[in-house]
């Protein structure tokens, strides 16, 4: 499995199997951060009378 990212305006793509270090590939996929799981509600559109 593959996953893709742009550094520096390159894009790259990443082999998680490829890092000798786990923690590593979590650490740039941004897996140590939480996650927000917050349900934003979009506003209503007003009906023009």
């Amino acid at each position: 499995m593959f996953t893709t990212l742009v550094a520096n305006g390159k894009p790259l793509f990443l082999d998680p199997r490829l890092f000798e270090n786990p923690e590593h590939y979590a650490k740039i996929m941004g897996y140590d951060k939480p996650i927000d799981f917050k349900l934003y509600e979009t506003p209503v559109a007003k009906k023009e009378q």
